[in-house]
C-alpha cells in the first residue's frame, strides 16, 4: 500500500499511520470539539491515539460523544452550544459519514446566531462554518471530502439534507485499516412478516425483502398453495422474534439475492441467529438451494436435534413439504466426491455439490478435467 497526499480542496492523507497528521489542527487554534458515535474508536485504540497527537500540540479538547446513525438535531445543538460557551476553534469528527455529518452541522451552527435547524432546511444561509477536520473509520461514505450532511428531527419526523461549500472539511484522513474492525453486520429495522423464511426489513432507511439463508419454511403465502402443515406456526414466530427484537442485523455471505429480487442473508435478533432458532423449534428445514455457507455446519446439527426429538415439521414432513419429493430446490447437497465436481461456463471454481453458490446450469465433470481447463476449488465447500 503507497501513502499519498491530494486535496480537492479538502486535504486528503491516506495511508497506514496518517493519522499523525492530527497535529496540523494546530494551524486552527488551540480549541478542538471531538465529535465521534457509539465508542467504538475507543476500543479500536484510535481515540487513545488522536487525543496523545492533540495533547501532544497542546491543545484542550471538550468532546461531543455518542452521535447516532441518522444524526439527531438534538446532538448538533448541543455541540453548537459547547463550541459556543468554549469558544471552540475547530472540529474533529472521527467515525463514519453520520458522525462527519453531524460535525459539520455543528461547526456550521456555531458561526450562526439561531437554531442549526435553520441551516439545515435553509442551507442557503450558511455564510461560515469552523474548520472542520474528520479521521475516516468506515468506508463507503463520501462525507469527508463533500459539503454535504444530512439531520434528522424526530420531534417532527423530518429527514432533511443540507449543503454548503463552507461544510468541506479542511482536512480528512483516511487510513483503510481504520475499518478492519467494522462489523460485516448492518443494523436493519423490522417492516413485516412475509412467511417464516422471508421479512421486509428496513436498512439505512430503504426497505428490502429478505430471505432467510440456508433454511426453509413451509408455505403460507404461495398463490394457489394451501397453508402447509406448521407454516402459520413458523410464520408466527418469525414475526414475534422480529418484532420483539431490540436489535436486528443482517449479515450477507456470497450471493446477495436470489433471481427474484429478494436480499439472501443471515438474520441476527439480539446477538442470535434466527434460522437456528427457527431449526432449532423445528419450523424450519436447512436448505441448500443457495448454496451452503458460514453457519450451516450449526443449522445441521440443531436440524439433527429436532429430528430426532419430532419437533414441529418433523412430525409430520410429507405435510410440511408435500412437493419435497418432487421439488428441484433439493434439500441436501450432492455427495462429495473425490473423482468428480461441478462446474458452470461463466464460473472459475470447481464446485463439490451442484447447489454451491447458486450455480446456474452446472455441469459434472472429472476434478482432473476441472483442474487441466483451469478451475480451482471452491473455498465454501472445500
Amino acid at each position: 500500500m503507497n501513502n499519498f497526499t491530494y486535496s480537492i480542496p479538502t486535504k486528503i492523507h491516506f495511508g497506514k499511520g496518517q493519522i499523525s497528521h492530527l497535529s496540523e489542527l494546530s494551524e486552527s487554534g488551540n480549541k478542538v470539539l471531538l465529535c465521534y458515535g457509539g465508542g467504538s474508536i475507543k476500543k479500536a485504540g484510535i481515540y487513545d491515539e488522536a487525543v496523545k497527537i492533540l495533547k501532544e500540540e497542546d491543545m484542550e479538547i471538550f468532546e461531543l460523544s455518542g452521535i447516532a446513525p441518522n444524526p439527531k438535531i438534538e446532538s448538533v445543538r448541543e455541540g453548537v452550544k459547547l463550541c459556543k460557551e468554549n469558544d471552540i476553534d475547530m472540529v474533529l469528527a472521527i467515525g463514519g459519514g453520520s458522525v462527519i455529518d453531524c460535525a459539520k452541522v455543528v461547526a456550521a451552527g456555531a458561526c450562526y446566531d439561531g437554531d442549526p435547524w435553520d441551516l439545515v432546511i435553509t442551507p442557503r444561509w450558511i455564510k461560515k462554518a469552523l474548520p472542520i477536520y474528520s479521521v475516516l473509520t468506515l468506508s463507503a461514505t463520501g462525507s469527508e471530502m463533500d459539503p454535504f450532511a444530512v439531520i434528522s428531527d424526530m420531534s417532527k419526523n423530518e429527514k432533511w439534507g443540507t449543503a454548503s461549500e463552507h461544510m468541506k472539511p479542511k482536512m480528512s484522513i483516511l487510513d483503510p485499516e481504520y475499518t478492519y474492525s467494522v462489523s460485516k453486520k448492518q443494523t436493519a429495522k423490522f417492516v413485516k412478516a412475509v412467511d417464516g423464511d422471508t421479512a421486509k426489513l428496513s436498512v439505512k432507511g430503504r426497505t428490502y425483502t429478505f430471505r432467510f439463508l440456508a433454511v426453509d419454511t413451509p408455505e403460507t403465502v404461495k398463490p394457489n398453495t394451501p397453508v402447509a402443515f406448521m407454516g402459520k406456526r413458523a410464520s408466527d414466530y418469525t414475526k414475534s422474534e422480529l418484532k420483539k427484537a431490540k436489535k436486528i442485523q443482517i449479515q450477507y455471505d456470497g450471493n446477495k439475492t436470489d433471481k427474484y429480487g429478494r436480499k439472501l442473508a443471515w438474520i441476527w435478533v439480539d446477538g442470535k441467529l434466527l434460522q437456528d432458532k427457527l431449526v432449532k423449534k423445528g419450523y424450519a428445514r436447512v436448505y441448500y438451494i443457495y448454496g451452503r455457507y458460514k453457519y450451516t455446519n450449526i443449522l445441521q446439527k440443531s436440524e439433527k436435534k429436532a429430528r430426532k426429538k419430532k419437533l414441529g415439521i418433523w412430525k409430520n414432513y410429507s405435510a410440511a413439504f408435500p412437493d419435497s419429493s418432487s421439488s428441484k430446490n433439493t434439500t441436501t447437497p450432492t455427495k462429495k466426491s473425490n473423482n468428480y465436481v461441478w462446474v458452470s461456463r461463466s464460473g472459475s471454481k470447481y464446485h463439490s455439490y451442484a447447489g454451491c453458490s447458486g450455480m446456474k446450469n452446472p455441469s459434472k465433470i472429472k476434478k482432473a478435467d476441472a483442474v487441466s481447463k483451469g478451475y480451482t476449488a471452491c473455498k465454501k465447500c472445500y
